[in-house]
């Protein structure tokens, strides 16, 4: 830049033409002004006074509050890695869309920024380069090439988008007498054996600090494991005062758990929420301060809404918390980037990033040669039993877990710091549990929640009707009304705390409901306090038995004379066949029942990933669904003889015995097994083959 136009700038910014030391000269300057600031310079200049050269100023604060409403409205995913807290900015053409987008939102006469002025309130592209000094880092965003795109979708994911969106106004409307909770589970921690460190995978942004006389930073380059730990993240939100708003915000709580010794369950993780609320949302330290309490999970099988032990767990929060309303919704399956719990994942990866853990050695040397030999999860559990051995692992694995729950403390966000749990204790769980038998069932037993199970107590069933409502991707519970014209043993004996002018207005959370043209789902106003079901969710409309390419392309066949194995699905529970052309090798035979231990199959989804080897090699029908029946190959395998199952839901409990079905046998080759329950919704026993002996007996 020339020294003139230097000038220029300044006397423009001082506005001191009279500095000039004759007339002439002033009035050449002030022809230069006019030109540069009308033809050049206008935007910046615009800004430059408006701003006074810095971002403290309040001008634009109107606009920017709305643009941050705007990212919290169309941005809920969390970043492709889940390292840092930014969020890629695909929402935006440009900065000149996006600032017509939100004038468009804003009243008339508000002060609207310049784009270049918005362009750095962002988060820069290259954080060292000279040009991110300019950027004020105002909104956690920035431009990005994509580099992935999600690896899947689901038919219902905007049927429980929108189901969210419900909860959360739900939440809204009572968040004085509300308490919400988003849980997820992160993925394992892998711990090494003894002198053998293994990284926790997560790979720093940036390096760590460390001492020049310490330890070097080093672990092993593989990452196959037994033993790890689970943290188990609450995160508490604070309820804004609009659905546009963030739920991103308030205090985390994690809870980190043993994989051997602490193995996942809805009944392990009811008993830490319980826990949880009593020790920081209890004034008593027994019931709960708020009387709705509100669980948001990624409906992994420990929160499977469908499921008879997570409605067991959900009832025994319900009433070990004396709650007057409970309700646990899950994402879609493939959707737990919709949970918020799902992005304080990359706020514990700082304190994960360039670790690597070794547990201890045992103090028992026949127990650690024990380990040792151990080749899957299974077999580690099985040792688990001996209680010296659970107590030498425990010890051995005690200084990593202390390690990580310092490190996790010392976190924070958004200026919380984030609090540590003690995992329930096997002896926590059976006094969470004798809740059911004490007030309930005394002859229900800890192992025995299914569906069928459920059934069998008159009292709990009895309950459920009466208090619950159960949708695919929804379980709620309710007290009954104070002006309900028939007695109820359970409010009489623990009657609603709400307040007489809340509790009209308390109705179960609503289904979506799809509006009359069908392209969109009823607002939360249309629908609240109406009777709704889950109708309109796309996979109960799908067809059953979709074909699929890759069961064509199979070098496999998948016939009878080609079955292996099964693996259950984590959605529906029923048995998924495995073929493979020759019988599972050890190695295969190992890999699957890792696949098993993950608990991350579901129905339709291939068994392994693309890039391994045993992709083509041990493979399971495709083509299947959630809504499909089991498939015949596996009553027909010529190499392993499965337990019977129910054709329908794969139930083993309550099959029918009788007369019926016995005469079925008589007249068909073959007569698919069908539960009580089954039968009691209609269906029948599935028959293949009639068998000819009428005809022969009339030839004779």
């Amino acid at each position: 830049m020339s020294p003139l136009l230097c000038y220029v700038i300044c006397i423009g910014i001082s506005q001191k033409i009279s500095v000039a030391q004759n007339l002439p000269y002033r009035m050449m300057l002030t022809r230069g002004c006019l030109s540069f600031f009308q033809n050049v310079m206008m935007a910046l200049f615009f800004d430059l006074r408006t701003m006074i050269g810095h971002a403290g100023s309040t001008e634009f604060d109107q606009f920017w509050e709305e643009l941050d409403k705007y990212f919290n409205e169309v941005s809920t995913a969390a970043q492709e890695r889940r390292h840092g807290e930014n969020t890629f900015l695909p929402f935006a053409i440009s900065v000149s869309e996006l600032r017509d987008t939100i004038t468009s939102r804003l009243p008339d006469n508000i002060p609207i920024p310049s784009t270049e002025w918005i362009r750095l309130q962002f988060w820069p592209k290259h954080p060292t380069s000279n040009r991110a000094l300019q950027h004020t880092g105002r909104f956690k965003a920035r431009f990005a090439i994509q580099q992935r795109q999600l690896r899947a979708d689901h038919e219902d994911s905007k049927f429980a988008g929108w189901q969210f969106r419900l909860l959360k106004e739900f939440a809204i409307k009572h968040r004085d007498h509300c308490i919400m909770f988003c849980l997820d589970d992160k993925a394992i921690v892998p711990v090494g054996n003894p002198g053998l460190p293994i990284s926790t995978g997560v790979r720093g942004h940036n390096s760590s600090i460390t001492t020049l006389q310490g330890n070097s930073m080093n672990a092993l380059d593989h990452d196959f494991h037994l033993c790890g730990l689970i943290p188990s993240v609450a995160l508490k939100v604070d309820q804004p005062e609009s659905v546009s708003e963030s739920f991103y915000q308030g205090q985390i709580h994690v809870t980190l758990k043993d994989k051997i010794l602490s193995p996942s369950s809805p009944l392990r993780h009811g008993c830490e929420m319980v826990n949880i609320v009593r020790k920081t949302y209890s004034q008593n330290e027994v019931y709960c301060d708020k009387k709705i309490m509100i669980q948001y999970t990624d409906g992994g099988p420990d929160h499977r809404t469908t499921y008879g032990s997570v409605w067991i767990a959900s009832i025994l929060q319900f009433a070990a918390l004396d709650l007057d309303m409970f309700v646990t919704a899950r994402t879609a399956p493939m959707g737990s980037w919709a949970n918020p719990a799902e992005r304080c994942m990359s706020l514990l990866n700082l304190g994960l990033q360039n670790v690597a853990l070794a547990r201890e050695r045992m103090n028992d040397d026949t127990n650690e040669k024990k380990i040792g030999r151990a080749k899957c999860l299974d077999d580690v559990r099985k040792l688990a039993v001996a209680p010296e051995f659970r107590y030498d692992y425990k010890e051995s694995m005690k200084p990593v877990t202390d390690r990580l729950n310092e490190r996790f403390t010392r976190l924070k966000l958004k200026g919380v710091p984030v609090m540590k749990n003690d995992p329930a204790t096997d002896d926590d769980i059976e006094q969470f549990f004798s809740t059911l038998t004490e007030l309930f069932d005394e002859n229900m037993k800890l192992n025995q929640l299914r569906m069928d199970d459920i059934q069998k107590s008159h009292k709990v069933r009895d309950f459920i009707e009466r208090h619950c409502k159960a949708t695919h991707y929804v379980f709620q519970i309710k007290k009954c009304s104070p002006d309900r014209d028939e007695n109820c043993w359970y409010c009489d004996l623990r009657p609603t705390s709400l307040l007489e002018d809340v509790l009209p207005s308390l109705h179960f959370v609503p289904d979506p409901v799809l509006t009359p043209d069908g392209m969109h789902y009823e607002p939360f106003q249309s629908v609240y306090g109406k009777i709704t079901t889950d109708k309109d969710r796309p996979s109960r409309k799908k067809e059953l038995g979709a074909s699929n390419p890759r069961d064509i392309e199979h070098k496999i066949p998948l016939v009878a004379g080609k079955v292996r194995t099964f693996i259950l699905c984590v959605e529906c529970g029923k048995a998924c066949v495995v073929y493979s052309k020759g019988t599972l090798q050890a190695q295969e035979n190992i890999a699957v029942r890792r696949v098993c231990e993950e608990n991350v199959y579901t129905c339709g989804s291939s068994l392994f990933l693309p890039d391994s080897l045993l992709y083509n090699a041990v493979v399971v029908r495709e083509g299947l669904n959630c809504q499909s029946p089991i498939e015949a190959t596996y009553y027909s395998s010529k190499s392993t003889a499965f337990e019977q199952r129910c054709f329908y839901c794969g139930s083993t409990q309550n099959l029918v015995e009788d007369d019926e079905m016995e005469d079925l046998r008589q007249r068909y080759v073959s007569v698919r097994p069908l539960c009580v329950e089954c039968k009691a919704d209609g269906k029948q026993a599935e028959t293949r083959g009639e068998k000819n002996v009428g005809k022969k007996q009339r030839k004779k």
